[in-house]
Order: C-alpha cells, then sequence, then structure tokens
C-alpha cells in the first residue's frame, strides 16, 4: 500500500559531495568535468530550494583511516579515497553545499550511508518516512542506500 507524501515527514540526504570525491576527480577531459559541474550545479540548486521548505537536510561523507582499516568499500573503490580521513582536506563538504545550522552530518565507511553508522536512528528520531538523496560521488552510494533504506528501514 502506498503512503501519502508530507513534506512533514521527509529529509534531503547529501551523499558525498566532498572535496575528495569531486574537486580532486576532475580532468582534463572537458566532458567528464562538465558532468561534475552539472551534478554540482543541481545539488546545490535542490538543496537551496528544500531549505526554503524547511525539511531536514543530512549530509553523509566517507571518510576512512589512511590504512584503511575500517574501510567496507571494496578494493577498487578505496583507491578513490586514499586521502580521506575524518581530518583531511578530502572528506570536506563541498563550500557550496557547505552544511548550515540544524543540519546533520553523518560519516560512512562504505558504499550505504545507513550501513554501520546512525542515520537510520536520526531519521527515527525526526519521524522521517521519505527521503530523497542526492549526490553520489562514489559509485553506487545513492542505489546502496536507495536498497537498504527500503528493505530494513521501510522508508
Amino acid at each position: 500500500m502506498l503512503r501519502e507524501f508530507s513534506l512533514e515527514r521527509s529529509a534531503t540526504i547529501v551523499i558525498d559531495v566532498q572535496r575528495g570525491l569531486f574537486e580532486k576527480r576532475k580532468t582534463h577531459d572537458k566532458t567528464t568535468n562538465d558532468v561534475i559541474g552539472s551534478v554540482l550545479a543541481n545539488c546545490t540548486s535542490l538543496v537551496k530550494a528544500i531549505r526554503k521548505k524547511s525539511i531536514p537536510v543530512v549530509h553523509v561523507r566517507t571518510t576512512l583511516r589512511r590504512d584503511h582499516l575500517d574501510s567496507t568499500l571494496s578494493a577498487s573503490l578505496e583507491k578513490m579515497f586514499e586521502e580521506n580521513d575524518p581530518l583531511a582536506d578530502g572528506a570536506e563538504i563541498l563550500d557550496s553545499m557547505a552544511p548550515q545550522n540544524g543540519d546533520f552530518i553523518v560519516s560512512k565507511s562504505g558504499q550505504s550511508a545507513l550501513q554501520f553508522t546512525n542515520l537510520d536512528r536520526i531519521l527515527y528520531n525526526l519521524k522521517v518516512d521519505t527521503v530523497l538523496l542526492v549526490g553520489g560521488g562514489i559509485p553506487g552510494s545513492i542505489a546502496s542506500t536507495c536498497r537498504q533504506a527500503g528493505s530494513s528501514t521501510g522508508l
């Protein structure tokens, strides 16, 4: 049975919009850089509009120890995070998406924003039953979060 959508019970989850995934991945390939710029522009516009509706925003970033012993990513994806630990510049959320007062920040060590984090508890405390997922610096992060949200939390 479908539930009625309600802004009062929704939240926006911004996944992996961080320096190590966007600024450091720019290349000499104009098409790739245009795609990166387009994704960031769309995310920024969307979050600005969401904030005007007073919908909660949760920033999720991937942070790993330098030795990657805390990683739940595959070996090929770990290479994207060689610079990302909680204090490294690569894990910082981009200025254009900077958290504002009242936003939440969650750190993850794998693809899903719900696996091994307190995100499900934050959403429960906010009485959220609908989420909008944006961002996606890691291949599969939005898809993994979406699958887990639907199967384990009922979102």
